[in-house]
């Protein structure tokens, strides 16, 4: 003995086998061997170590031999090898519940044995005397002292219940010109209907007779399946497409794959045919997979199924919505509700894929199906389990398994490796992953590789999806999704962003507000343009109106006077006339070049002004003898001053002079003028009659005042003590360029 496991399980040596005594008070026994081309058995016959692990997996070690498996799965399925059982391939079965026997139809013969637990015991090959090969594919009850057996290539036999002797049946044998036979079935009247490798007969027990096919109607080429309708048609499979005939043998369909494109069958070769829901039949096909035909459409379709196979050998009615398929990949379950289905084959759990013995069969407790390698033996309570592996998928980073993981700051790199639970020996899972917020889909990792690695990750949050993925549609793991958080930086975090955002808007709003405000300032210094120009007209018409308009008038005045006197002949007084007339028009030119000189182009300064001023107020007063004239200039610096504003300066100081001279019989005129940091001061007084009146005023001081306004100067009019008047005029600093 080995030893036992924390389950109570005793391994021990029996008879160069490896077997498992499950309890001291559970005698019954598993026993392991070798098989070549098995890898779910015991590879080794010396067992030097043995472990259970938790999820009910058994390993084993053995000499010169490596690791051997077994998953709790693989004792769900009885397996047994052509070599074990004995048979050879294996093409049929049939079981009898009564006393709990088995037929086994095999390349060698038939092999009768007890089935017990799902296994079969105290097995024993019967077969022809003479006979090393004998395939048999269908054993049938003819009556109740015989069996009609059918053999690919020995034709036709009676096998005696009793004796278990065989002998051939000569009248089917001579019916047909072949010894190639693939089975029987039963039809409801009783008769048999023989499949044989080239034409269809129908045999009556009853009257010992023989039914042929009426050759004309068509050509047959390897009977391999059929199916009866309740109405009685026969669906026929041959090699050569499906016919369908009625219960006269009258042909009612042919179909081939060279039918019509837009309805055609999969295959002409159909191997098997079996009723489905809603006037479906499914047609087992080499080549073209599984196919169903809709009777009442008249339509076929093709069904595609996990691996796609293209061979179907079997069909069996696994529930009323679940099939068993017997394939060239694998065994295959079909959902007809949802058209999802899995196979098992070698890539999960069973030693061999190909199921092309064809042999299959199921009653309400067991399912028996043969491959090119064995056979399966399947309890129908089993069978879900069967075909499903649940696992779980499982991230480790490190050798940490992770829900949720979080990557420090600065490290910005992802690094886990995937384990599948359960994961059977030999089989390299495939593996996808997606981590939203990086990835456009998934990406498939090479098969057996199991690394997921991601550099240079942002900072910022992220949701990672790992799959496992399976053609066969055997592995039912959920899907893993897991959150991932790369810690950031300071200037990474959310909040530094916001204040940058807010700093960057800050920026930007300040250049915007700077260059709308150059842009308002631009808008402004041109209306302010246009505002001067518009002021410049005015005032170049009020010079022209104060000054020049009214010396023409005078002047053409003046001249009707001079042309009155010619008229009148009053001679003498013409000279006196036209010498008036000379000054007011030097006078008017005077003003006009004081005009040019006020408009001339470039810069004007205050000195400058007053130079000017002085000029014009020592000319105007150089024939007054009566009247004293004084000129205080206090300017210490000299500036610049705009040459609308001096004009106007110069109007109002000259307005100011020539009302002293017509009104206030002055003895004496004094001009002072003083310029600081702050404004320009001028002072305007005389010693005469002074100002007699507040509300007497006249176009020349109205005239003043709205120059003084135009430039934003300050006017003032007030009494000179002891007797005169004194015009005070002040402009800030900052008003004398404009």
């Amino acid at each position: 003995m080995l030893g036992s496991d924390a389950n109570g399980t005793i391994w021990f040596f029996d008879e160069n086998r490896n077997s498992v005594l499950h309890s001291l008070s559970d005698t019954s026994l598993s026993r392991y061997t070798s098989e070549q081309g098995d890898k779910y058995t015991i590879g080794s016959n010396s067992v030097n170590g043995f472990y259970k692990d938790p999820s009910g997996n058994l390993w084993a070690g053995g000499d010169g031999s490596g690791l051997s498996y077994m998953s709790p799965q693989q004792s769900r399925i009885g397996y047994m090898s052509n070599e074990s059982l004995g048979g050879g391939s294996i093409w049929f079965f049939k079981r009898f519940k009564e006393d709990n026997k088995i037929f086994i139809g095999t390349s060698y013969g038939i092999v009768i044995g007890r089935l017990v637990n799902g296994k079969i015991l105290d097995r024993k090959l019967y077969r022809p005397d003479g006979e090393k090969k004998f395939p048999v594919g269908c054993v049938l009850d003819l009556n109740q002292d015989e069996y009609l057996v059918s053999s690919y290539g020995r034709g036709c036999w009676i096998w005696n219940k009793k004796t278990l002797k065989f002998k051939p049946h000569h009248l089917i044998n001579n019916s047909i010109k072949t010894d190639f036979f693939y089975g029987f079935r039963k039809l409801s009247n009783g008769n048999i209907l023989v499949l044989t490798s080239v034409d269809p007969l129908i045999y009556q027990p009853s009257t010992e007779s023989i039914i042929q096919f009426d050759p004309k109607l068509t050509s047959f080429d390897n009977i391999m399946s059929s199916y009866e309708e309740g109405n009685g048609n026969l669906w026929i499979g041959t090699g050569m497409g499906l016919k369908i005939f009625n219960s006269k043998l009258e042909l009612l369909h042919s179909y081939s794959s060279s039918n019509d494109s837009a309805n055609a069958i999969c295959s002409n070769v159909i191997l098997d045919i079996k009723p489905g829901k809603n006037d479906i039949v499914y047609l087992a096909t080499m080549g073209g997979g599984l196919c169903s035909f809709d009777t009442r459409a008249q339509r076929f379709k093709s069904i595609p199924l996990s691996t796609n196979p293209v061979n179907i050998y079997g069909i069996m009615q696994f529930s009323k919505d679940k099939m068993l398929l017997t394939t060239s990949n694998g065994l295959c379950l079909l959902n007809l509700k949802d058209g999802s289905s899995v196979v098992l084959n070698r890539s999960n759990i069973l030693p061999f894929n190909d199921f092309n013995q064809m042999a299959f069969y199921r009653d309400d407790e067991y399912i028996f199906t043969a491959g090119e390698k064995g056979m399966l033996i399947i309890k129908n309570a089993d069978l879900e389990d069967a075909f499903q592996n649940k696992t779980e998928l499982q991230l480790l980073s490190g050798n940490t398994s992770v829900n949720e993981l979080v990557i420090p700051a600065g490290k910005q790199s992802l690094d886990l490796t995937i384990l599948l639970k359960n994961c059977l020996p030999g089989q390299l899972p495939l593996f996808e992953h997606w981590l939203e917020g990086v990835d456009e889909e998934y990406h498939r990792l090479p098969k057996g590789q199991n690394q997921i690695s991601y550099n240079y990750l942002p900072p910022g949050k992220y949701i990672l999806h790992v799959r496992v993925v399976d053609e066969t549609g055997f592995i039912n793991a959920k899907e893993l999704v897991i959150p991932v958080l790369v810690e950031a930086r300071f200037w990474q975090t959310a909040w530094f962003r916001i204040m940058a955002g807010i700093l960057a808007l800050g920026i930007i709003f300040l250049i915007v507000r700077y260059l709308s405000w150059v842009r308002l300032r631009w808008k402004l210094q041109k209306l302010d343009a246009e505002r001067k120009i518009a002021v410049e007209r005015t005032r170049i018409s009020r010079e022209l109106h104060d000054n020049l308009g009214s010396q023409l008038t005078y002047l053409i005045s003046g001249l009707e006077t001079s042309e009155m006197m010619l008229e009148f002949d009053k001679l003498e007084e013409l000279p006196a006339n036209l010498n008036k007339l000379q000054l007011a028009a030097r006078e008017s030119m005077q003003q006009l070049r004081d005009s040019i000189w006020a408009l001339a182009p470039g810069s004007m300064t205050i000195e400058g002004l007053l130079v000017q001023f002085e000029k014009w107020f020592y000319r105007i007063l150089d024939n007054k003898q009566d009247i004293q004239c004084i000129v205080d200039n206090e300017i210490k610096a000299n500036s610049s001053i705009d040459p609308i504003v001096g004009l106007n300066l110069f109007r109002i100081m000259q307005e100011a002079v020539h009302n002293i001279l017509k009104h206030a019989n002055a003895s004496q005129v004094k001009v002072r003028v003083e310029f600081n940091d702050k404004e320009l001061l001028i002072e305007i007084s005389d010693n005469g009659s002074g100002i007699k009146t507040q509300n007497t005023e006249g176009h020349g001081l109205s005239s003043m005042k709205q120059r003084a306004d135009d430039v934003h100067a300050k006017l003032e009019i007030r009494e000179n003590k002891p007797s005169g008047t004194r015009v005070i005029l002040c402009i800030p600093k900052n008003r004398l360029n404009g």
